[in-house]
């Protein structure tokens, strides 16, 4: 299931040690976990109302 492999993507980052900054003009690194979240609780969302997510 999509969900329960985007959840372990995220345990997997949570494990690895955090990446530095070389550049301070680049823009702050946005972790997956906050990129994931929408999306976590949409598949959440619908699969508590028993629906099926499509996307293209």
């Amino acid at each position: 299931m999509a969900l329960n492999r985007l959840k372990a993507a995220i345990n997997a980052e949570n494990s690895s040690p955090p990446v530095e900054k070389e550049d301070e003009d680049e823009q702050p690194m946005v972790s997956m976990a906050d990129r994931a979240l929408p999306l976590i609780n949409l598949l959440t969302d619908a699969a508590a109302a028993e629906c099926n997510v499509m996307w293209k």
